[in-house]
């Protein structure tokens, strides 16, 4: 701290955090000016103004202040058009010009600056915010520039230009944002069938309502992506059936198929689409059990029969599916989704795959199931998966006594805590292991 700084106001101080924490106390409007213009520190400088009020302090800030982003800042923040404009047009950097831009509502200023000023942001930025139509027209009369003739499309209104640019305009994106804008559906056909663009004839279609040409254009265009344009926006229920049996394009036939609701034509098409993805996105709006059963019994992709087997509801066919399908997933798929416990239970003793035993031990809650499952099952993982879910004492006394495998039995017998229990396991065990755990456990106790 410098000598002066014992005698000089806080807002004075050599310190910048010191002049920093000061601004909560200062309220001066032609100090908080100054300090804004020229305080050393940016901080400090943002700090002060944000706070002034005064629009004639703003406005001194915003002509005096050497900062850039200060002056830009005051800048946003002023009312007076005419000050703004004096910014707008004699500021020498780009980006107190682009902010006095962002708040000049001067239309003659505005188009002045986007048919004639050298810089390509600034003339953009000006076209972007024109809204007098007159002046609009005028742009395109006399700027050759497409960039900043993009820009003023935004806000023309006059629906003869917007047709002309539309049909007319070299560059594809300003033709787009025109197309965007009209409402003529003789006009919008004619873009959507013809334009040398697929992207304008495809913002030509989002504004399409003539259900003709819509189905024209579903039905005979080359192009796939006018088709799937088109078959987003089609009414005609037969008309979107059609592209959902017979469009060439699998992207179309499943855009179609996600329209449809009618049980017979998604059956239909999940049992003989050739295409993978497209049966797939049949399947999962069907509803109909009986489709749904022979797509999971009878389709050559592993993916479609498990799409189909979340959605069955017949326990039977899904423990048949879960014991006989050639592919992992979809066995398991089937597991999950059965809920009757003694199917489970079959399942997890007679399945041949050890991950959907395990899988249905996992849904079993009936001790009596999962002993029979520990006692029958030949893979060891099975059978401790089967003893960790019995809580009961008895029954796993029963285990103990009944299990000729040495691990399982002394696994069962460690989990019990009846004395009695213990006691009978102790004389009657099925293993040597299970008796020696029960005696070791009585005298622990």
């Amino acid at each position: 701290m410098g000598l002066l700084d014992k005698f000089r106001p806080k807002w004075q101080h050599s310190d910048w955090q010191v002049r920093l924490e000061s601004l909560e106390e200062l309220t001066d409007q032609p100090t908080l000016a100054r300090l804004a213009a020229k305080d050393p520190e940016q901080r400090v400088r943002l700090a002060c103004l944000d706070r002034i009020s005064d629009e004639s302090m703003l406005a001194q800030v915003a002509g005096s202040a050497q900062d850039p982003l200060v002056r830009s800042r005051a800048v946003v923040r002023l009312m007076d058009q005419a000050a703004i404009a004096g910014f707008v047009k004699t500021d020498p950097e780009r980006m107190v010009r682009q902010a006095a831009l962002d708040v000049c509502n001067d239309q003659p200023l505005l188009f002045s600056i986007a048919t004639s000023d050298p810089d390509l942001p600034l003339r953009k930025a000006a076209a972007g915010r024109l809204v007098e139509q007159k002046l609009l027209a005028k742009l395109f009369e006399q700027s050759s520039d497409w960039e900043v003739r993009q820009e003023a499309v935004g806000n023309l209104q006059d629906a003869e230009l917007l047709i002309d640019i539309a049909k007319t305009e070299k560059t594809a994106t300003t033709r787009q944002r025109a197309t965007a804008r009209l409402d003529d559906q003789f006009i919008l056909g004619d873009i959507a069938r013809n334009d040398r663009d697929i992207s304008v004839r495809v913002t030509a279609i989002g504004r399409l309502q003539d259900e003709a040409i819509l189905e024209e254009l579903l039905r005979d265009d080359p192009n796939r992506d006018i088709r799937l344009a088109a078959v987003r926006r089609v009414s005609s229920l037969d008309a979107i059936g059609n592209a959902a049996r017979g469009d060439k394009s699998d992207e179309v036939r499943i855009a179609a198929v996600e329209r449809i609701e009618d049980q017979a034509v998604l059956g239909s098409i999940a049992r003989t689409d050739r295409i993978s993805d497209v049966r797939m996105a049949a399947v999962m709006k069907l509803r109909d059990q009986d489709v749904l059963a022979k797509v999971a019994v009878e389709d050559s992709r592993e993916i479609v029969r498990e799409a189909a087997v979340w959605l069955l509801d017949d326990d039977a066919l899904l423990k048949r599916i879960c014991m006989t399908d050639v592919h992992a997933e979809v066995r398991m798929a089937a597991c999950e989704c059965i809920r009757d416990p003694q199917l489970l239970a079959e399942i997890a003793r007679d399945c041949l795959d050890p991950a959907v035993q395990l899988q249905a031990v996992k849904e079993l809650a009936d001790g009596h199931q999962l002993l029979a499952v520990a006692l029958s099952s030949t893979d060891s993982d099975v059978q401790r998966a089967a003893a960790m879910r019995i809580t009961d004492d008895v029954l796993l006394g029963e285990l103990a006594c009944q299990s000729t495998q040495a691990e399982l039995g002394s696994y069962a017998t460690r989990r019990i805590s009846d004395r009695t229990v213990l006691e009978h396991v102790k004389g009657n065990g099925g293993t040597y292991e299970a008796r020696k755990e029960a005696g070791t456990k009585l005298k622990g106790e």
